[in-house]
């Protein structure tokens, strides 16, 4: 074998050794504490963001087997009073992801409670931040190709 073959050779099986190190490496991140706190952490930011309300979650927790992200204690407060029911709530939230789409969104026992204020108003807020796209964060999950959907 000549030298040429050898160095591709050798850069290949790095590539590959390096390729499966990375695999390895995001399936053990996937499944760390570290990881379900970040994403749970993300999920309140941008949902606090697209809906200007307070958002509060318990758990995540996700599958990779089965590409399946579970969120548990979901709540989102509006703009209601203290001490009074939020905005909405569900005890858990199921999501299951097949080719880059979402293939089911199961809410679970989902509440709602929309109060109608003395000025016309109601608690429903404002979102933070307009989307780039200039529709508003629902109109975006509403548009989401959502193979089954469960409530």
């Amino acid at each position: 074998m000549n030298r040429k073959w050898k160095i591709a050779g050798a850069v290949a099986g790095s590539l590959v050794t390096l390729s499966l190190i990375v695999v390895l490496a995001a399936l053990v991140a996937v499944r760390s504490g570290w990881f379900r706190d970040y994403v749970r952490r993300k999920i309140v930011s941008s949902v606090e963001n697209s809906t200007g309300g307070l958002a509060a979650l318990s758990a995540f927790a996700f599958d990779p087997r089965s590409m399946t992200a579970t969120v548990t204690g979901f709540v989102l407060h509006g703009t209601e009073p203290p001490g009074s029911a939020p905005l909405f709530e569900a005890p858990r939230i199921v999501l299951t992801l097949r080719w880059f789409h979402l293939e089911y969104l199961g809410v679970e026992r989902p509440r709602v409670n929309v109060i109608a204020l003395a000025g016309g108003g109601t608690n429903i807020p404002s979102p933070k931040h307009r989307s780039t796209s200039g529709k508003p964060g629902l109109e975006t999950f509403v548009n989401l190709a959502i193979r089954r959907l469960q409530i």
